[in-house]
């Protein structure tokens, strides 16, 4: 499972930047622009910190657990209602 988890981490930045730096560089090579493969390029390179984030948290059974229970706290907070009393003392000289 520890495996699988690794592996699926590794894809991501193969996805994600890797294939884009190969299909900027070969349009280089061959000396060929498109605009729309340029702005998919950059976008799915702008992405990697995201995608990277979210796949960590869901292969990995630690962080997903502490994820989930920070979201569901966050849902049942509720506001208490604190009664405060205060005294002033006052010393004349």
């Amino acid at each position: 499972m520890f495996l699988m988890a690794i592996f699926l981490q590794t894809m991501v930045p193969l996805i994600t930047i890797i294939i884009p730096l190969g299909s900027f560089f070969s349009a280089i090579i061959l000396n060929y622009h498109n605009q729309a493969l340029t702005n998919i390029s950059m976008t799915c390179v702008s992405t990697h910190g995201f995608i990277s984030t979210i796949v960590m948290i869901m292969v990995h059974r630690p962080y997903r657990e502490a994820f989930f229970d920070m979201i569901g706290k966050t849902k049942k907070m509720e506001l208490q209602e604190v009664h405060m009393i205060t005294t002033n003392i006052v010393v004349h000289q």
